[in-house]
């Protein structure tokens, strides 16, 4: 039967050495270090929703799963954008192929690109295509 040995038994019969005599590089254990750094993974995803207004505040509330009440605070702090040009009002409407940044500090940058205004529903909402982005780098 063979006798089961460690990896520092036979390192050091095969040098003739006692353990304690080895070297200490031999019996460090390699540490696997994830890259948990996640502000650089941008994700994309497109929406299909309804939404009762196409206001700056119902547009990124529905495209970033914010609240309506804390994009007003992002608006009033200059921390909502659309086309690079800060949103002095919530209420301002939007239009295809605009684009909403929100960013600011202890946010996480984000933005909701408009990429469709569809057709009304009977109740009047409309139907509408966003493309968001939670982690984004770009200016």
């Amino acid at each position: 039967m063979a006798v089961r040995r460690s990896a520092t038994q036979c390192i050091s019969t095969l040098l003739g050495l006692h353990r304690s005599l080895l070297p200490n590089f031999l019996f460090i254990k390699p540490v696997v270090r994830w890259n948990n750094n996640k502000t650089n993974h941008q994700t994309f995803k497109e929406l299909d929703t309804v939404t009762t207004s196409l206001r700056i505040d119902a547009i990124a509330s529905k495209g970033l799963a914010l609240s309506r009440r804390k994009l007003w605070e992002y608006c009033l702090r200059g921390y909502v954008h659309v086309n690079g040009a800060p949103a002095k009002k919530k209420s301002a409407d939007v239009r295809n192929g605009d684009k909403i940044v929100v960013d600011g500090p202890g946010i996480t940058r984000a933005y909701v690109e408009v990429m469709e205004i569809g057709h009304l529903t009977k109740k009047g909402n409309y139907h509408i295509k966003l493309k968001r982005c939670k982690r984004y780098n770009g200016p």
